[in-house]
């Protein structure tokens, strides 16, 4: 079978199983080009190529696997972020472009400044990659409660080079080990999903990514409570508290920040004009936009 032939086919498939996407073709794509070792450039560059067998009957394999709903990113086990490729298994969360939002924002709140932060929830390590990677003076600590998902975040860490910097643990928000520092950065994208919608996700999300890490409770607030009720304790004066939130959230969100005592509270939103991170000082000693 050629490559065009295979795609052709690939296409048909999946969008005839009713599985969660509005691309097939970049996901037979996708797919192909991670059986074939190649990128998709060459993919249109040489439809007439023919698959060998093995690489055929993988193709089949891989595709039957997307037309049940395994989302693309699980099937070749990379996603990008930041501009970045991260190893990625159901154990984690598939990065998002919303969260690159988060990472965009420390970025500039930190400039070229040597600071120390914590992400809680490091998942894949993307957000703990993407500040060491593009800000070379941070020293950032990731805290993950799952160690398989710790594994992941590690992987992540070496194959990028960064792991001088970038210190991770396993624990619970704000209890590991070395929970007595205190930092100039926290952050967290937390599991901020309502439980009334966890069951109208798209069935990629439901079947395959990590519970955990999605549920934030019945009114999805559940960890930005806990986090918020402590993270002074392990901020230094006049640091920032930063916060990936979910649609909607963003009053419920910055009305905990204010009733815990943080100023120049500001919300950001994402590439859809929906409120995406929230974010504040601890003191009001310092204005946020001019840090």
């Amino acid at each position: 079978m050629r490559i065009d032939e295979a795609l052709g086919a690939a296409v048909t498939a999946i969008a005839d199983s009713g599985c969660a996407t509005g691309m097939p073709l970049l996901d037979a794509q996708v797919i192909l080009a991670y059986v074939l070792d190649c990128d998709r450039a060459y993919l249109l560059a040489h439809p007439e190529r023919r698959l060998a067998q093995a690489e055929e009957a993988q193709f089949e394999v891989l595709i039957k696997q997307r037309m049940a709903g395994r989302p693309v990113a699980y099937i070749v086990q990379k996603k990008e972020f930041m501009g970045l490729d991260f190893y990625v298994d159901e154990n984690v969360l598939i990065p998002r472009g919303d969260t690159e939002i988060l990472v965009q924002e420390i970025l500039t709140y930190a400039r070229n400044k040597a600071l120390d932060v914590l992400n809680i929830g490091s998942g894949s390590g993307c957000i703990e990659v993407a500040l060491a990677v593009y800000h070379s003076q941070l020293r950032i600590t990731g805290v993950e409660k799952s160690v398989s998902a710790l594994r992941i975040a590690e992987r992540n860490v070496l194959s990028h080079g960064v792991d001088a910097r970038v210190r991770l643990y396993c624990g619970d928000l704000f209890d590991f080990g070395e929970s007595k520092r205190r930092y100039d950065i926290i952050c967290a994208n937390p599991p901020y999903i309502t439980t009334g919608e966890l069951g109208q996700l798209d069935r990629d999300v439901q079947m395959y990514e990590p519970f955990e890490a999605l549920c934030g409770g019945a009114d999805g607030l559940d960890y930005y409570h806990r986090m918020i009720d402590k993270a002074h304790l392990y901020l230094k004066e006049g640091s920032a508290l930063f916060f990936e939130i979910g649609s909607g959230q963003a009053v419920a969100v910055t009305d905990l920040m204010k009733k815990a005592g943080y100023k120049k509270i500001r919300c950001v939103q994402d590439y859809g004009g929906l409120d995406r991170v929230v974010f504040g000082l601890q003191s009001s000693d310092v204005d946020i936009a001019q840090k």
